[in-house]
């Protein structure tokens, strides 16, 4: 397989440039809220509801939630939660940083200043292994693509859908490979029992995010209707190779985690800080005299 290669933006203008500053401004000052939230309010919100998640797995009231907590994922990432839940907080908290070395170094030293990754890291939320994911799939990488389509499955969401939809349009081998990986799911889904309460649960909670106090997103003044809106942006961004924006446009609501998807619009390509480690460790292959 031959890598893809998306389309990079050229010199930037100066209105570009004067967006830039004004983002740069605003991630600052998100950014000192967050740090602040480390220490002043309650952390590890998503971890705890995936915890419990796979301890209610176990005793029969997966889905059923009360109040503003709701899991609305697979039952096998339930599953899946409840074996690495001996790790911890800290331990998944660290599985993030360690998933950055996998990006080029100038993107992870972006999210390593943005306020987004900072909030996925200390909500224990899945958006940096979503976006490490996604821009290996956007490369072409077999791997990423196999991750991405399983994170598809496992944790489905809206702002998925435009990088799943381009890796089977652009990726027509994958077709069939996702298809047996739907079906396979589907059926370990029915085999756990939870298939149906899953299925309700995201018909009617799947909207819980929409307006709320945490939505930055134009949701916020439209309703539901900024996202036919939103999927129309979508697919015009698509089409122009601006996956990451794609990826934000789709969902019905921005949460702070979910702008980590524009990462996927900066245009550096380098090694990831994982694969100079591995090219120097790696012994020299000898070349013939």
């Amino acid at each position: 397989m031959t890598a893809t290669t998306v389309p990079t933006a050229g010199r930037l203008s100066l209105p570009m440039k004067a967006l830039i500053v004004v983002v740069a401004a605003i991630n600052f000052v998100l950014l000192a809220v967050v740090m602040v939230a480390f220490v002043a309010a309650p952390v590890a919100f998503d971890w705890d509801l995936f915890v419990e998640a796979g301890r209610r797995y176990f005793a029969g009231d997966l889905y059923a939630w009360e109040g503003i907590a709701a899991y609305r994922y697979s039952p096998l990432f339930a599953l899946g939660f409840a074996a690495i839940t001996p790790i911890g907080y800290l331990g998944w908290s660290l599985l993030h940083f360690v998933a950055l070395t996998l990006l080029p170094t100038r993107m992870a030293l972006v999210a390593l200043v943005s306020a987004p990754f900072w909030y996925d890291v200390q909500n224990g939320n899945t958006a940096t292994f979503v976006v490490v994911a996604g821009y290996h799939a956007l490369r072409g990488n077999r791997w990423g693509i196999l991750a991405f389509l399983a994170l598809t499955l496992l944790i489905p969401r809206p702002l998925m859908l435009p990088i799943t939809v381009w890796i089977l349009w652009r990726h027509r081998e994958w077709i069939l490979p996702f298809a047996v990986l739907f079906v396979v799911h589907a059926g370990l889904v029915w085999m756990t029992g939870w298939g149906p309460e899953w299925v309700d649960n995201l018909l009617s909670r799947g909207t819980d995010d929409l307006a709320n106090r945490g939505d930055f997103g134009p949701s916020q003044l439209l309703g539901l209707w900024w996202w036919p809106i939103g999927l129309a942006l979508a697919a015009w961004a698509s089409v122009r190779g601006h996956l990451g924006l794609a990826s934000l446009l789709a969902s019905p609501y921005w949460l702070l985690h979910y702008f980590l998807m524009l990462l996927l619009e900066l245009p550096f390509r380098e090694r990831s800080p994982a694969r100079a480690l591995l090219d120097t460790i790696r012994p020299a292959r000898a070349t013939p005299a």
